[in-house]
Formats: structure tokens, C-alpha cells, sequence
């Protein structure tokens, strides 16, 4: 089985060890100072396939410390480690102020998590993402909890709420600074907006999953093929498969396939627009504008989708409106709105 580019980030990690300890450039710090996942340069992120993933600078096991002040002197601890246990790669971040709390684990090779506490409010963000890719993300507060899923990084910055977005961006502003997410976004609405796409064929890829378990070689080789030949488009839906319902040879070539397709740099726009293409949340969203011709085809995709006319007044004032989509998400069922997600 070809071995997956995205494990291939942290699997270096499990038979080396680190050494050489922050210098003490590194480990001085200010106010404007970056912070000690940054400055250290053991790790980088990249949203590839929608996917965060860690790629290795500087390899090994190790432990380092910081102590600094924020630009009204209150006082910022900051700890990262880097390690293995049991085959896995485990690195730990953990950033204490008095803005709150914020820690992040990779897990394995593809899993990853963040919990954050914000002082102001006293909320708690946990973020998750599972080692086939899918990730929730929940806030919770003194009066209660909510929840999110998405396929991708991707789905839930376009697809859900303004609370759930503001969440995540300031989640992987803290990971990776120099991402301009906001222009980023822009950029994957435009291209939503004026890219004119065929619509992703579901049915056939679905007969093609099947075929990969035929019995003859040859016919699981021509399905093999023609989903690669398929390209990115296909890689949400294969990563989206209940794992329940295949058998080992389609579990085999589906990851091959998953692998050999996986990416090591960051999304472009069209790479987004294309994950997120068939997300009704998120041309719901979409119509949530002034824009009268983001308005229209928005309009229209989801008509596509759902196979009806969602009941929003597009005139009305933005609080309405935002009202109305909302009530429009929560009509629509879980299949309706995504059967990615």
C-alpha cells in the first residue's frame, strides 16, 4: 500500500530524538514576540485537502520552556514538547495568560486537538480532528454548549455560523500567524461565486467504490484508476465513507488512493472551493450579502442541492436575513445539508 504523504509529516518523528535545546534568542521574548510554537521552528502547519497538518523542521524528543510578558506586563507561560509513545507521535503546546488557556496535542499522525479557555468570558473551545480528517468544534459556556462538524478545515470556516468561524480563526491564527484566513475566505467565495463547475458525480463514484470489491483483478483495478483519474473533487467523498460498510480490499484502496493523492502544501482558493462545493451551509451562507449576483447563484446551488427553494427574504434587513438562514440550516435535514458531513 503506498504510504500516505500525510502521515509522512510526523511518522520521522518516531525513531529519532531531538537535542539541540532553544538558544537563547530563541527563548527571549517580548510583548510582539511570536510565540513559542513559532519561534521554536520544530513544527509547521499547512491546511492541505482542508486537512491541518504538522510537517517536521527539527526531529527527535524534547521539552522546552518560556516565560515572557504581554504588552501590559502580565505574565505568559508557554511549554512545548515532542515525543512518541507506542508508535504514535505526540507533541503537547500549552500557552497560559491572562487572556486564558490555550493548549494543542497532535495525537498521531493525522489527529490533532485544541482546548482553549477564554478568561473574558469563560468559554471553553475544544477543536478536533480525527485521524480520517473530519473535525468538530464546540463552545461551551456557562448556559450552554454548541456544537459543530465539518468534513473540512474548510466546511466549518464557510458553512457555519459567525461564532464557530470567529472560533476556529483565531484557533489557526494561533497555530500559524502569518495565515490571512480572512482574505483566504474571500478568496474561496469568489471562486465559489464565478467558477462555473459540473456537478460532482456521487452516483458513478459510488458504483466505483462497489467495484473495487469485484471479484475479478482487473475490474478493481479499472475502478482504482478511474476514482484517482477523478482528482481532488473525490477526496472528500472517499475520506466521508462509513468504514463499516466497506470490506478490506475497498479499505486498502480507498486509503492507497487517499495517499497518493494527499497534498503537502496549502489550499489554494479553487483546492477550497472544490472540497466545499456540494455543502449546503455553505451557499447558505453565501446568501447572506448584498451581492445581488452572489445572491442569485448562491440561490440557485442551493435549489440544486436540496431540491426546493429555501424560504429567505433576500430584501430583508441583514439581522432578518441572517435569521432566516439559519432557520433554513436547521430545516433541512443532515443528509440534505451534506452528505459529507
Amino acid at each position: 500500500m503506498p504510504r500516505s504523504k500525510t502521515a509522512s509529516y510526523l511518522a520521522a518523528l518516531i525513531a529519532t530524538l531531538l537535542s539541540a535545546p532553544l538558544s537563547a534568542e530563541e527563548q527571549s521574548s517580548s510583548s510582539s514576540t511570536p510565540s513559542l510554537l513559532t519561534r521554536a521552528k520544530w513544527i509547521d502547519f499547512a491546511i492541505a485537502d482542508g486537512r491541518l497538518l504538522a510537517k517536521v523542521l527539527r526531529y527527535g524528543q524534547g521539552r522546552v520552556t518560556s516565560e515572557s510578558a504581554d504588552a501590559e506586563g502580565n505574565e505568559i507561560r508557554e511549554c512545548l514538547e515532542l515525543g512518541c509513545e507506542d508508535g504514535h507521535v505526540h507533541l503537547l503546546y500549552s500557552r497560559e495568560q491572562a487572556q486564558g488557556e490555550f493548549v494543542l496535542r497532535v495525537v498521531d499522525e493525522r489527529g490533532w486537538e485544541v482546548d482553549q479557555r477564554i478568561a473574558a468570558t469563560g468559554e471553553q473551545i475544544s477543536v478536533r480532528q480525527t485521524e480520517r480528517g473530519g473535525l468538530t468544534l464546540s463552545i461551551q459556556n456557562q448556559k450552554q454548549t454548541h456544537s459543530f462538524r465539518g468534513a473540512t478545515v474548510w466546511h466549518l470556516l464557510l458553512g457555519e455560523s459567525e461564532p464557530c468561524r470567529e472560533a476556529l480563526v483565531r484557533i489557526l491564527g494561533t497555530i500559524r500567524p502569518d495565515w490571512n484566513l480572512a482574505a483566504n475566505l474571500n478568496d474561496i467565495r469568489s471562486e465559489l461565486v464565478t467558477a462555473s463547475k459540473p456537478d460532482q458525480p456521487h452516483a458513478e463514484w459510488s458504483k466505483l467504490v462497489a467495484q473495487l470489491s469485484a471479484e475479478d483483478f482487473s475490474l478493481r483495478q479499472e475502478a482504482d484508476r478511474a476514482l484517482r483519474a477523478s482528482g481532488r473533487p473525490v477526496l472528500v467523498y472517499l475520506s466521508r465513507l462509513n468504514q463499516a460498510d466497506l470490506d478490506a480490499e475497498q479499505r486498502l484502496r480507498i486509503r492507497g488512493i487517499l495517499g497518493g493523492m494527499a497534498t503537502e502544501r496549502d489550499d489554494n482558493a479553487q483546492m477550497a472551493a472544490d472540497l466545499v462545493r456540494d455543502d449546503v451551509g455553505v451557499w447558505l451562507n453565501l446568501l447572506d450579502t448584498e451581492d445581488q449576483h452572489q445572491q442569485e447563484k448562491a440561490l440557485t446551488r442551493v435549489q440544486e442541492l436540496v431540491g426546493r427553494t429555501p424560504t429567505i427574504n433576500l430584501k430583508a434587513a441583514p439581522m432578518e436575513r441572517r435569521a432566516q438562514i439559519a432557520t433554513a440550516k436547521e430545516r433541512y435535514s443532515e443528509a440534505q445539508l451534506s452528505m459529507y458531513r
